[in-house]
């Protein structure tokens, strides 16, 4: 298949993983359920660090300045390249 076959039937919602936009949408409508905690890649590049942050208190989790170092060090794409 063709990569302007797939992006057809991808916008058309026509491939066997269902239409992507209607995942999202229905992602999008829980995202002020107390239990949903919703971020992106680009948001996760952008602040490592701080969307950890916010993971943790979204689980009350209490995360001393070093714990969060050290995740955000073992979170890295360098350092799970070097795995």
């Amino acid at each position: 298949m063709s990569f302007d076959t797939f992006f057809e039937a991808f916008i058309n919602g026509n491939v066997p993983f269902g239409d992507y936009f209607e995942h999202l949408h229905s992602i999008w409508q829980h995202k002020n359920d107390v239990n949903v905690f919703l971020t992106s890649f680009e948001e996760i590049k952008r602040d490592l660090p701080g969307v950890i942050r916010r993971i943790a208190q979204f689980m009350n989790i209490e995360l001393s300045d070093n714990l969060l170092e050290h995740i955000a060090s073992y979170s890295s794409f360098n350092y799970m390249k070097e795995r």
